[in-house]
């Protein structure tokens, strides 16, 4: 049965405006009204890794994570999510709903804090630490497609065919969901992870389909193009 979906703003007491989801069984899931971001701490973490400072990175991250861990605990009647846009929040307060339990979506600074901890355990070549971490941003945002495609780069370099090409297959299901100016890049980039694990495994009349959706999407995807290339060569082997 579809969820049903009675949509309600409110805002008491100077609280933060939220929309509220109603489910079919009266379960009520709740949502910010507007999903700001920017703590600056993750800013700054972002900057030290950009630099190549991953270690700096850390302290930054955990503090955000120790802040929202403490405040925000998941239980049998209330579920959080972090998201990036209205869209995705939307689906986390429908699919709470449907569990019959109180869906609280926030920002998404408490899924980068595990994304860019993560991300910085790569860097920092301790990448088996790594996946506990974009596991947990996942968790939190289920249809984010870049901690999916960054799940399924784990399982790539891991050389896990099966897992890393599911992983990029939600990916690009969920690219989405992402902003407007990112839907057509997260999608292309998991459809280029799904091309080269069909590479890898010698499939590669499926690679090449893929390949040609990416190009679809962004005739200007040079990626895609050099791996098409790539191909051809293979062939002539």
């Amino acid at each position: 049965m579809s969820l049903l979906l009675a949509l309600s703003l409110a805002a008491a007491g100077g609280a933060e405006p939220v929309v509220k989801v109603t489910a079919p069984n009266g379960a009520v899931s709740t949502m910010p009204l507007e999903l700001p971001q920017g703590d600056p701490r993750l800013d700054q973490a972002r900057d030290f890794i950009a630099h190549g400072q991953p270690a700096n990175a850390l302290p930054l991250v955990d503090q955000v994570i120790a802040d929202n861990e403490k405040r925000y605990r998941s239980n049998s009647r209330t579920v959080y999510y972090s998201a990036r846009t209205m869209e995705e929040g939307f689906v986390y307060s429908t699919l709470a709903g449907m569990t019959g339990r109180n869906g609280v979506v926030l920002n998404g600074d408490w899924m980068n804090a595990y994304f860019l901890k993560g991300f910085a355990l790569v860097d920092l070549n301790r990448s088996d630490e790594a996946i506990r971490w974009f596991n947990k941003a996942a968790d939190l945002a289920p249809m984010n497609s870049q901690v999916l495609a960054e799940q399924a780069e784990w399982y790539k370099a891991k050389r896990d065919w099966k897992k890393a090409y599911a992983g990029f297959e939600s990916a690009r299901s969920a690219a989405g969901f992402a902003g407007d100016d990112a839907k057509a890049r997260e999608e292309g980039r998991a459809i280029r992870g799904m091309a080269f694990v069909r590479v890898e495994q010698g499939k590669l009349d499926d690679a090449e389909r893929l390949l040609g959706d990416a190009l679809k999407l962004d005739p200007a995807d040079k990626r895609a193009r050099e791996e098409l290339d790539l191909i051809a060569s293979m062939r002539k082997r």
